[in-house]
């Protein structure tokens, strides 16, 4: 009865103490990075997650920076136990530390979020970012620092000006529409383009350089066609 006992405390010390050592680190890393509703101070990103717990997301600004050195993170990441409090505004996110004062952290995700949109960007600034899996035991954090297979790290660009706004129709009849919009920010001129509702560009109007104006009326049009 005692060498029992003894054997199911030896087991059970076994899964306690061994056995998390053994699960630390995740096995696959974040793959994929994507982007959508790419804007001049801020980008939205998806990823395929890898199989950690948690995982955050870095960002670095390379058009103030340079070429980032994603090994210097991984190295610094690879001896860190604790995890991040992080801000997915970049302007006002926390560095990876000290040294590494340009990699801001904007993303902490658990179990199986895979969306962050980022704000506080520059815009027309080439970004990297890197999305590091890891896992999360009692107060122990343990970081994936190899690099995904596919597009992770991944550079981003920004958009240097905004589409003009408010777009409106003023005067239509059966063959003209008058158009108008607000200026865009920075913007030196336009191009024009018309299209049928869920049709083609009509050809005229296919990159039409219009110069800088906020107004334009569309000649041509087809009676009882939606543009």
């Amino acid at each position: 009865m005692k060498k029992t006992l003894y054997l199911l405390l030896c087991a059970l010390a076994y899964l306690v103490g061994v056995q998390p050592s053994l699960a630390q680190l995740p096995t696959a890393q974040a793959r994929y990075i994507a982007t959508t509703n790419v804007q001049t101070t801020s980008l939205s990103l998806a990823w395929i997650n890898g199989n950690g717990n948690r995982r955050i997301v870095v960002a670095c600004d390379t058009t103030d920076n340079g070429t980032p050195d994603w090994d210097a993170v991984r190295t610094y990441l690879s001896t860190l136990n604790t995890e991040y409090s992080p801000n997915s505004n970049f302007s006002a996110a926390p560095s990876v530390n000290a040294t590494l004062a340009n990699y801001k952290v904007v993303g902490l995700l658990t179990s199986s979020a895979r969306t962050l949109t980022v704000t506080g960007l520059t815009a027309g600034h080439v970004y990297s970012f890197h999305v590091f899996e890891y896992n999360y035991y009692g107060t122990t954090a343990y970081y994936m620092t190899s690099a995904g297979t596919t597009l992770n790290p991944r550079y981003i660009n920004t958009v240097n000006l905004l589409p003009p706004s408010g777009l409106t129709n003023g005067t239509v009849t059966n063959n003209t529409a008058n158009i108008s919009w607000t200026h865009a920010t920075g913007a030196s001129g336009y191009y024009l383009d018309v299209r049928i509702k869920n049709g083609a560009i009509l050809t005229n109007y296919d990159l039409l350089d219009i110069g800088y104006v906020n107004s334009f009326i569309i000649l041509g049009l087809f009676c009882k066609h939606s543009i």
